[in-house]
């Protein structure tokens, strides 16, 4: 393009304000699972509780339990619903890669020169792999990372990442 970005680096920055814009859900999901974290022990005894009278099918104790979980929450301003805002990426991440596929199966003029460095032509996956395996590896690193800051998780993850 002349007048502008290729259409390899409006993509790129296309994808790049995608995930500045989403970077705030991540944030406060972070801060949620912090707070979540630091009242591990005053809701783990509340949670036995909710579990044994689920079990037994006491619905005072669970309704006590609940509330009592509820008060916990509210007292610490958590709101349990802030942990689940970054899985707002997953519909736009589908949709952004739907839209560069549609775009390389039509293909849009400009897709064939657009490209950059190891891959010049955008209509055709990445020769190399180079993108997969660094999605992979970065994947793996952010995994890695969150299992060090939260090391209670790692026996959840134990199957999936061997060590």
């Amino acid at each position: 393009m002349a007048d502008g970005l290729s259409i390899g680096g409006s993509i790129l920055t296309t994808a790049i304000v995608i995930r500045l814009l989403t970077f705030p859900l991540v944030i406060a999901a972070s801060h949620t699972s912090a707070k979540l974290t630091a009242l591990r022990e005053i809701t783990e005894p509340i949670q036995k509780r909710l579990n044994e009278s689920s079990r037994t099918q006491d619905q005072m104790a669970l309704q006590l339990a609940r509330q009592d979980l509820r008060k916990v929450y509210q007292n610490a301003d958590i709101n349990l619903w802030k942990s689940f805002l970054p899985m707002l990426q997953i519909p736009v991440g589908f949709a952004f890669w739907r839209l560069l596929r549609n775009m390389a199966d039509v293909p849009v003029p400009g897709m064939e020169v657009g490209g950059f460095w190891w891959f010049p032509d955008l209509v055709y996956p990445d020769p190399y792999f180079i993108l997969p395996l660094a999605t992979g590896f970065l994947q793996h690193m952010t995994l890695r990372v969150s299992l060090i800051s939260h090391p209670s998780l790692v026996f959840s993850y134990v199957p999936l990442v061997p060590y």
